[in-house]
């Protein structure tokens, strides 16, 4: 099975966006073989999607090192929309190994790697507020867009996502942390999304809707994301929504499904751990 990490649409694309910064920055990451199958095929998505081994290797590593998958038959990690699941990724765990700046930098080049023609003005970063622990700003308790921006000299914005059991009528389903503005005599300014998981899209989508109606009106982009945590199927399903409605291209590291061969492979986890894993995607 092909992965789709660096997945962008075919649709509306072709060569004709190639420059010789683009090519550089690609042909760094891949094998010789890929970069033979580009000269064959002249198929840029073609390197995209085969692109960057390295950054999910990267990745697996650090969730395997951190211990950042939990998983339980009994489906006790509360989601979204009070759905419940038997196994929970806490990328928190890797700060608190004192390991996020590899985090950091990862997503920084995954980025650098993906837009080399660094045609954006911000980051935007996606934040959940913690009904459980009032005393702390969100769930997540890092932020990932303000580190990433300074790395990449851009500027940054969050969103507060409000949970739909605190939501009403009343008030939009994003609290807005920053001001939008124009930069660089654009009449708006050119954004893309970094989060770490993306599943159904459904957060994405809203994050998407709620900056394209602000009054500043701004261009989202992107989408940029560490890990898919549904299946590689779903993942191309939701990819091909966005991008089909909004325009806006859907990057993603790491696929589930990859983690779980790797740890699979590792013993480290059993085979009952990773069907019921596997079961619950619908891989």
């Amino acid at each position: 099975m092909d992965i789709t990490d660096f997945s962008r649409s075919t649709q509306n694309k072709n060569t004709e966006n190639l420059t010789e910064k683009n090519i550089k920055a690609y042909f760094e990451q891949i094998s010789k073989s890929d970069v033979d199958a580009f000269l064959i095929k002249n198929d840029f998505d073609e390197i995209r999607r085969r692109a960057s081994d390295k950054f999910r290797e990267k990745l697996i590593s650090l969730i395997k090192d951190c211990r950042a998958l939990d998983i339980a038959p009994d489906k006790k990690f509360p989601m979204e929309h009070d759905n419940k699941s038997c196994f929970y990724i806490e990328f928190l765990r890797v700060f608190e190994c004192s390991r996020g700046n590899e985090l950091f930098l990862l997503l920084c080049s995954f980025i650098k790697g993906a837009l080399a023609d660094n045609d954006y003005d911000r980051i935007v970063g996606i934040l959940c507020n913690d009904d459980d622990n009032r005393n702390i700003v969100s769930r997540e308790r890092y932020h990932l867009a303000p580190v990433i921006a300074s790395h990449l000299n851009k500027r940054s914005l969050e969103l507060l996502f409000i949970e739909e059991s605190q939501s009403n009528k009343e008030i939009p389903s994003f609290s807005l942390d920053g001001v939008l503005g124009a930069k660089n005599n654009h009449k708006t300014e050119r954004l893309i999304i970094v989060d770490e998981m993306i599943s159904t899209g459904k957060n994405i989508i809203k994050a998407i809707e709620y900056l394209r109606n602000c009054s500043e009106s701004p261009d989202v982009k992107d989408v940029f994301v560490l890990l898919n945590r549904s299946s590689t199927s779903n993942f191309l399903e939701v990819h091909r929504k966005i991008f089909n409605d909004y325009r806006v291209n859907v990057y993603c590291v790491l696929m589930l499904e990859d983690l779980l061969n790797s740890l699979f492979e590792n013993k480290l986890i059993d085979q009952s751990d990773y069907d019921m894993v596997m079961k619950e995607i619908g891989a």
